[in-house]
């Protein structure tokens, strides 16, 4: 009996669960899928064999090929997709979950979400895949997506640091602008903007202009 109706898959599962045969019927979803020229029945099929082999089977690694198959199916599949996410931070399978990040941000509906998805996608490949060049590149798309936000600009700041000056003081002072004024992290960072102007890129004007900052907010330091 081919699992391609829904009723017929509803019963599968009941008797499934009543005989303790989740394996066959994974088995069954798999081999129908493989068959079926229907996108959205394969679908369906593809979705219920990650369904039983996460919930059913324990095994979320044969879960993940199938929600694989149903985004190359639909690549706007947003569940596939957050589903896909969640098993590839269990599995730690950080290449995969670089190429979801990707496309959830290219599905994403405003810059706002994209930016954040873009933010988590530069700290995997910062932080898991030790990859510093692809974090910056990633980071700074953040960064023109959402111009005003901290967290894009505070991990470029300590990525840049050792890199670019010109680069790593022009992030300072956007940070600086967006800090509070005479707030600790401000003056800290106008301390250490007008650090690379003057020994860095050998600047003392624009270390003095960036100090008077500092003067005009803590005159008595």
């Amino acid at each position: 009996l081919a699992p391609d109706s829904e009723d017929v898959r509803a019963n599968l599962e009941r008797l499934a669960e009543n005989l303790g045969e989740w394996e066959a019927l994974a088995d069954s979803y798999d081999a129908a899928a493989s068959k079926v020229d229907d996108d959205f029945v394969k679908r369906q099929l593809l979705n219920g064999l990650a369904n039983i082999c996460d919930e059913q089977l324990d095994d979320p690694r044969r879960a993940l090929g199938a929600l694989r198959k149903v985004s190359a199916l639909d690549p706007a599949d947003d569940e596939a997709l957050d589903r896909t996410d969640t098993l590839c931070m269990l599995l730690s399978d950080w290449e995969l979950l670089v190429k979801v990040l990707q496309q959830k941000a290219d599905n994403a509906s405003s810059d706002v979400d994209r930016a954040e998805l873009l933010g988590r996608l530069g700290g995997i490949k910062r932080d898991m895949l030790l990859d510093d060049d692809g974090a910056i590149e990633i980071y700074e798309r953040a960064l023109d997506l959402s111009p005003e936000s901290t967290r894009s600009l505070d991990h470029l700041i300590d990525l840049y640091e050792e890199r670019d000056a010109d680069r790593f003081v022009e992030l300072l002072e956007q940070r600086i602008v967006l800090a509070d004024a005479g707030s600790d992290t401000r003056h800290q960072l106008v301390i250490k903007a007008a650090d690379v102007y003057e020994k860095r890129l050998e600047k003392p004007e624009e270390a003095i202009r960036v100090l008077q900052i500092a003067l005009d907010e803590r005159p008595t330091e």
